[in-house]
C-alpha cells in the first residue's frame, strides 16, 4: 500500500509527575478571576484522580498489570481459544520481485500457503485507481464468504502483497494477537464497563463487556488520506505507549516522525473470519455509497473512527459522576490531546465530539482495535529511524549499533521472551538426510544447502523498534519504497534464503525452518500458492526469474542451480533429468 518507550516503573512517581504538571498548567490558566478558581479546579481534578486507576480507557503496560490483579473481570475466552484454522490472504493482481519477497519470508517461517486474491484480474472504473481498491475489498469479502474454504472461527491474516516481510514465526504472531486482545479487553471494561445479558424479559444472565476487540489493524503515525475533521482522525483513542516514548517532543512533531502511532493502517489485518467478513461487508457498503473512491485505507479508517465515536457517545450517557468530573477537568485544562508532555495522554483519552450524525439503524460496532505497540505489525511511515537491526547475543554489538546510528540507548534492550522461547531459526533443517532429499527434486548439496546448526534467535539480526521497544512479527513498508531494496539484505534469513526454501520444499513432512503448518492449513501445497479460485501455483509460476533480487547469491535460476532439474525416487535413484530419460 502506498500512500517501546520509557515508562515509569512506579505508579507513585507517575502520580507525582501528573500532579506537578497539572499544578503548572493551572498557574497558566488565563482570565482566572481569583486564586479560588484555580483551587477549585485542582480539587475537582484530585477528585477525578481518585478514579484514575479504574476508569482510564487506555493503560500503559505496568498499569495493565496492576489492574489485572484488581477487581475487574477479564474476558479470557478469546485468549484461550485454540486456532481452528489459519489463512494468509494476499491481494495481488500480478507478480513481481517484491511480492515474491513477501512469499519467501512467509514460506520459510512456516505460515500457511498464501492465498492470492484477484490474481490476473483487471478492473474497469473511472476512479483514480481504476477500481482496484473496490475490487480488493470485494475479492477478499468473496473469499471470506466461501464456506468451502473458510470457517467462521478460523483466524485470517490479510496483508498488502507488495511491501510486507515476515520476521517471526506464526506461533509468536498468534500468541501476541491473543495477548493483545486480553489486554484490550481489560481496557475496554475499565472504560465502558459491563452490561447484563438478557435471558428473558424478566431475567438476566452474567454480566459481559459492552464492547470487545477481535479485529486488529496496524497503528500508524499519520492520519491519511482522511481529512482531520473525519472521525478517522478526530475520534481515535490515545496510544498505549508511554507519553515520552520519543523523548520530550513526543506527539509535538508537526511532520509526525516523533508521534506515537495511533491511527489505523489497513495494510495488515488479523481476526476471526466471522468478524472480518462483517467488517468487509460494511466496507463494501461504504464503497457503493461513494465513500470508497480514495481507497480501502480511507474506508477502514473511517469505519474505525465511527466505531470509537459511537462508543464514546454511548459512554457519555451512562458515565458516573467521577468520570464526568475527570473528563471535564481534562478538557478544561487542555491536556487530553496533542500535548506530548502530558502523562495522562497515554492513559486517559477523552474523545471530543465531532460533526457526525449517528443513524440508529446502522451498525457501527466491529470490534476493531489497533496494535499500538507494533508487536504484530510494524508500519514504516515516518518510522525508519525507529528501527535498528540488532544481534542480541553480543552486548558490545548492541552498543556499537546504537553508536553508529547516533541513537541514544533509552532502554536496556533484551530479546523478547516469546522470541527467545520459540524454536530456533534453523531448527530441524541444519542437516538433510539422503531420504529427506531423495523424495524431492532438490538433492542436498553442501554448496547450496548448508545452514547454521546452532544459531538461536539471539544470534541473528532482528529488526527492533527501539522506542517501544519490540521485535515486530512483520514489517510493512508503507511509505518510501526504496527500503524494499536496501533493507532486504538485513533480514535474518536473507543470506540463507535459497537454502531455507530448498530445504523447506525438500522435507517429506513439510516441516520448515521454524514450524509446521499442517494443523492450520490442510490444503497442502508446500512452497507454492493458491488462488481464491482454488488453483494451485508452483513457486516458479510466480517467482521464477526474480532469483537475483530475492536471493542475491548469483547461483542461477531456481531448481536449476546444479544444472538441469534432476528427480530421484524414494530410494535415491535418479529417475529423470541429467540424461533426459524422461
Amino acid at each position: 500500500m502506498e500512500p517501546y518507550g520509557l515508562q515509569n516503573n512506579s505508579p507513585r512517581q507517575r502520580s507525582y509527575d501528573t500532579t506537578r504538571l497539572i499544578l503548572h498548567r493551572i498557574t497558566r490558566v488565563r482570565h482566572r478571576s481569583s486564586s479560588l478558581v484555580s483551587a477549585f479546579l485542582l480539587i475537582l481534578f484530585f477528585l477525578a484522580l481518585l478514579d484514575f486507576n479504574t476508569s482510564g480507557p487506555y493503560l500503559t503496560q505496568e498499569w495493565s498489570a496492576v489492574r489485572s490483579a484488581g477487581h475487574l473481570r477479564k474476558n479470557t475466552t478469546q485468549a484461550k481459544k485454540p486456532v481452528a484454522g489459519f489463512h494468509l490472504l494476499v491481494p495481488a493482481t500480478s507478480s513481481n520481485e517484491n511480492l515474491c519477497k513477501t512469499f519467501l519470508s512467509a514460506i520459510i517461517l512456516g505460515y500457511p500457503s498464501p492465498t492470492l486474491v484477484n490474481l490476473n484480474k483487471t478492473f474497469e472504473s473511472s476512479n483514480w485507481d481504476g477500481g482496484t481498491h473496490e475490487g480488493k475489498i470485494q475479492g477478499i469479502y468473496n473469499f471470506l464468504s466461501d464456506e468451502t474454504q473458510v470457517k467462521d472461527d478460523d483466524l485470517v491474516l490479510i496483508i498488502d502483497g507488495y511491501d510486507v516481510w515476515f520476521q517471526l514465526p506464526p506461533q509468536v504472531l498468534i500468541k501476541r494477537y491473543y495477548g493483545l486482545l486480553e489486554k484490550a479487553q481489560t481496557r475496554l471494561e475499565g472504560r465502558y464497563g459491563l452490561e447484563e445479558t438478557p435471558l428473558s424479559p424478566d431475567t438476566t444472565g452474567p454480566s459481559k463487556s459492552k464492547f470487545r476487540q477481535s479485529v486488529v489493524f496496524a497503528a500508524d503515525k499519520l492520519c491519511w488520506p482522511n481529512p482531520y475533521e473525519d472521525p478517522a482522525c478526530s475520534s481515535t483513542p490515545g496510544s498505549t505507549l508511554a507519553w515520552n516514548a520519543w523523548g520530550p517532543d513526543t506527539d509535538r512533531d508537526e511532520f509526525g516522525f516523533l508521534n506515537r502511532p495511533k491511527f489505523l493502517n489497513s495494510g495488515t489485518i488479523m481476526g476471526p473470519v466471522r468478524d472480518v467478513r462483517l467488517l468487509y461487508e460494511s466496507a463494501i457498503q461504504k464503497v457503493r455509497s461513494g465513500r470508497g473512491v480514495i481507497g480501502d485505507q480511507f474506508v477502514f479508517a473511517e469505519i474505525f473512527g465511527e466505531q470509537e465515536y459511537v462508543r464514546e457517545a454511548s459512554r457519555s450517557k451512562t458515565r458516573g459522576s467521577r468520570a464526568r468530573i475527570k473528563d471535564w477537568a481534562v478538557n478544561r485544562l487542555k491536556i487530553s490531546k496533542g500535548n506530548g508532555r502530558n502523562p495522562l495522554d497515554a492513559t486517559n483519552q477523552t474523545i471530543v465530539p465531532r460533526n457526525m450524525t449517528i443513524q440508529p439503524e446502522l451498525n457501527y460496532e466491529f470490534s476493531i482495535g489497533l496494535d499500538y505497540e507494533s508487536a504484530l505489525f510494524q508500519t514504516m511511515t515516518h518510522s525508519h529511524d525507529d528501527i535498528l537491526y540488532l544481534i542480541y547475543s553480543n552486548r558490545s554489538s548492541l552498543l556499537s549499533t546504537y553508536s553508529e546510528s547516533q541513537t541514544s540507548p533509552r532502554h536496556d534492550l533484551k530479546l523478547p521472551r516469546d522470541v527467545a522461547q520459540a524454536p530456533p531459526p534453523f531448527s530441524n533443517i541444519a542437516k538433510t538426510t539422503l531420504r529427506d532429499s531423495a523424495i524431492s527434486s532438490y538433492k542436498y548439496t553442501k554448496d547450496l544447502d548448508n545452514l547454521p546448526s546452532n544459531h538461536s534467535w539471539f544470534d541473528v539480526r532482528l529488526a527492533t523498534n527501539t522506542h517501544v521497544p519490540t521485535v515486530p512479527a512483520l514489517l510493512h513498508f508503507n511509505g518510501d519504497k526504496e527500503y524494499l531494496t536496501s533493507w532486504w539484505p538485513r533480514m535474518w534469513y536473507h543470506d540463507h534464503a535459497r537454502a531455507l526454501l530448498r530445504t523447506w520444499m525438500g522435507r517429506p513432512t513439510g516441516a520448515n525452518a521454524i514450524s509446521r503448518t499442517t494443523e492450520w492449513d490442510t490444503r497442502g501445497g508446500r512452497g507454492g500458492f493458491w488462488t481464491a479460485e482454488k488453483t494451485y501455483l508452483e513457486w516458479t509460476d510466480l517467482c521464477g526469474g526474480y532469483e537475483d533480487a530475492i536471493f542475491g547469491d548469483v547461483k542461477g535460476p531456481w531448481s536449476k542451480e546444479n544444472g538441469p532439474l534432476k528427480i530421484y525416487n524414494d530410494w535415491g535413484k535418479l529417475i529423470a533429468g541429467e540424461d533426459g530419460d524422461d
